[in-house]
């Protein structure tokens, strides 16, 4: 089932989620995972609502009469469809809240293949240009399905679209201008520290 992560005019922006890993597979215990992105999205918005019916829907369609049973198992271990931001799950390790986790459910998307990364004009956008950073407001494409071995299912990332800037989450620059620093110069001989 593919689906949409827009926000509705009005309301307020889904943002791309720390350590995005868009542009290349992301790397875990020194081997390659997958591209992946975590994206943050309003509680009480259309945008939650309507992606919280298609998983309850893509569950009941995939698993029958035991949908509600697997949801529930899923979401209480470690392969949770969503996190919920304003509980433990929102919480770092030594207890601090994650940054732009508040009021927001977290849905994290993957695939082994490299998303598709544009701009408001349906144009690519590349890492070098420092557009996409985590923070930044988004939509998304992602695509449900299910693994039926273990009744559960996976969210597959197939693109992104920057719809706007935003505050920078932590472990992203956002939007910065590398040509304000000039051409680098060596300093003269003479001005050189020595030990």
């Amino acid at each position: 089932m593919n689906i949409t992560l827009k926000a509705a005019p009005g309301e307020a922006p889904i943002r791309l989620g720390s350590f995005p890993d868009l542009y290349a597979p992301g790397s875990y215990a020194g081997k390659e995972t997958s591209y992946g992105a975590q994206f943050m999205i309003p509680k009480g918005t259309k945008a939650w609502t309507d992606f919280e019916a298609a998983v309850k829907r893509f569950f009941k369609d995939s698993f029958g009469d035991a949908a509600q049973t697997a949801f529930s198992k899923q979401q209480s271990g470690t392969a949770k469809v969503f996190r919920d931001g304003d509980s433990v799950d929102g919480l770092t390790s030594d207890g601090n809240p994650r940054t732009g986790w508040a009021g927001h459910y977290r849905v994290k998307a993957s695939t082994r293949y490299a998303p598709k990364i544009v701009g408001l004009d349906l144009q690519p956008i590349t890492e070098e240009s420092g557009a996409i950073y985590a923070g930044c407001n988004v939509s998304a494409q992602i695509t449900l399905y299910a693994r039926r071995d273990s009744k559960e299912i996976g969210i597959r990332l197939l693109a992104v679209q920057k719809v706007a800037d935003n505050e920078p989450f932590a472990g992203g620059a956002g939007g910065v201008d590398l040509s304000a620093f000039g051409p680098a110069q060596e300093a003269p001989a003479a001005d050189k520290a020595e030990w």
